[in-house]
């Protein structure tokens, strides 16, 4: 189905071209050929060995009674663990390394929208900068971000766009995207790009930082609504070394961002010369 999806295989194809042969440029589902190699002592064994319990974060929110939860999960993990248990070395893994130049892939769908989807290095997980990349993703990319209005609202260009970030543990990448007709695709790409180098130009405005402000933290309110949200938070802030409570300070850090820091930021990522493109679009 996702080799079907023009988006995906754009998103993908653009991916495997930022990171080249650094794993996060890999699908995370695997291909058809690897997936077909897999059988069930295969995964029992690479789980055993990666995933072992004594790697494991427990995040617990709600109204729970706890001496009895903890007295049922120790009896649990002394069977799982044994006396014996040793924890595997995690080999390091090398940081990706970028285009040195603007990279361009082309694919051939029948299909009646286009794709257009554009990368750029991006941030590691924990990055001190990565509110600043919120609200520079909010301003480009939100519901009434510059790309909204002015690809769809104003000009009629897309049907879809947007932006986005993904932080990994030793890297990340900022990404834009749109689907398009196909008479359009190229003015689409071409608004993108100038709304990609005008705004590691020019500051935002005052009134683009208190939106894009007031969006992200009505966000986090919204979500720390949710028990499993807030476990969620406290689990992956735990077993990626941030700390529990590192999502509390959230609103702290959106707080502190400035027109300057979202300029500075968008003026070291837009870097046009790692630039990579992957339009589809139709034959012809």
């Amino acid at each position: 189905a996702e080799l079907d999806d023009p988006g995906h295989v754009a998103y993908r194809t653009m991916l495997a071209a930022l990171y080249g042969k650094h794993p996060h440029g890999r699908d995370l589902r695997g291909t058809p050929g690897s997936l077909a190699k897999l059988d069930r002592s295969k995964v029992e064994r690479h789980f055993r060995r990666h995933y072992p319990l004594g790697r494991a974060v427990l995040a617990l929110a709600g109204d729970l009674d706890l001496d009895a939860l903890l007295e049922q999960l120790e009896g649990l993990s002394r069977a799982w663990i044994g006396p014996d248990h040793e924890l595997p070395e995690f080999a390091p893994i090398a940081p990706p390394t970028w285009p040195k130049r603007a990279l361009l892939r082309t694919l051939e769908r029948e299909r009646e929208q286009g794709q257009i989807v554009i990368g750029f290095p991006g941030i590691a997980l924990g990055d001190p900068r990565a509110a600043d990349l919120d609200v520079l993703c909010t301003v480009l990319g939100g519901q009434a971000g510059r790309l909204f209005e002015r690809l769809r609202e104003r000009e009629g260009l897309v049907y879809q766009v947007g932006a986005s970030a993904g932080e990994h543990v030793d890297s990340g990448h900022v990404v834009f995207y749109a689907a398009a007709s196909q008479d359009k695709l190229d003015a689409a790409q071409t608004a993108i790009e100038v709304e990609i180098d005008r705004i590691a130009h020019e500051p935002i405005s005052d009134h683009e930082l208190l939106g894009a402000k007031q969006f992200l933290l009505g966000q986090f309110e919204s979500g720390m609504q949710r028990r499993g949200r807030i476990a969620s938070r406290l689990v992956f802030g735990e077993a990626y070394g941030l700390g529990a409570n590192y999502h509390l300070r959230y609103p702290e850090r959106v707080e502190q961002v400035g027109a300057q820091r979202v300029l500075k930021l968008a003026r070291e990522l837009f870097d046009r010369k790692r630039q990579v493109t992957c339009i589809v679009r139709a034959p012809g």
